[in-house]
């Protein structure tokens, strides 16, 4: 009898880890085959955090209810790792500590957390950035977390300002701002563009293809006298993408 249960038991354990390993590839590896799987049920899978953790769902977009919504977390804390290339410009704290133009809903208030990085590189790789954000964070209670790295320069683009890394969070690259312009107002509006647009990634928006919005693939750092053309909220479209993304 106790050889039945031991092989039944066995069987069990062998049916599901079939299973699992048939959903973990299907969310996590790129097989053609398996990519109907994915598009069908990750976008269900992803709103509950313990099966996010479970199947390692981290792609940005996969977290977004957390920052969205407020059904499960009231609360948002967000973690800010600064470094030698520089920390935050006083307005882009403002705009992340009043919800990113509302797209943050919060309703419990979200802090800001300052962390420090140490011997960041002056160019940074994507084995560098994949070390740093690997991790899938510990949230608390009815609380969600996001993480921001200020770091260097991006190796394969060394003119680019922002990058989502993952679903919980994004890396700045302060060299790269810092070096856009001599001008101040226009690298903070450059930074608050950047906070925006990854932000906009983290809530599952791609690129749309719309002049002055913050959704938009390239921002042009423009010459003197016109600083505006840098966008610092959200257009129309814009937030129906984000809208969109999170029904």
């Amino acid at each position: 009898m106790l050889k039945k249960i031991t092989i039944f038991l066995l069987l069990i354990f062998i049916f599901l880890t079939i299973i699992y390993s048939f959903f973990y590839a299907s969310f996590n590896l790129d097989i053609e085959v398996l990519k109907p799987v994915s598009d069908g049920l990750r976008p269900l899978t992803t709103k509950n955090f313990t099966f996010r953790r479970v199947f390692n769902l981290n792609q940005p977009g996969d977290a977004k209810s957390d920052y969205y919504s407020s059904k499960q977390f009231t609360k948002l804390k967000v973690e800010v790792y600064s470094s030698s290339h520089g920390n935050f410009y006083g307005t882009s704290q403002k705009t992340i500590g009043e919800g990113v133009e509302g797209v943050l809903n919060k309703p419990e208030g979200i802090s800001i957390k300052e962390m420090r990085l140490e011997k960041v590189p002056n160019i940074v790789s994507d084995d560098f950035i994949d070390n740093l954000t690997n991790d899938i964070p510990k949230y608390s209670n009815n609380t969600a977390v996001m993480k921001i790295y200020l770091l260097s320069t991006y190796e394969p683009h060394p003119t680019l300002t922002g990058l989502t890394a993952g679903a919980y969070g994004f890396v700045i690259f302060k060299n790269s701002i810092e070096e856009s312009s001599e001008d101040v107002s226009i690298r903070e509006r450059l930074e608050k563009n950047t906070i925006l647009h990854e932000v906009g990634h983290l809530l599952g928006v791609k690129h749309i293809e719309k002049d002055r919005c913050v959704m938009d693939k390239i921002v042009d750092v423009p010459g003197r006298g016109r600083i505006n053309l840098i966008p610092t909220e959200y257009c129309f479209y814009d937030l129906q993408a984000i809208q969109d993304a999170n029904i």
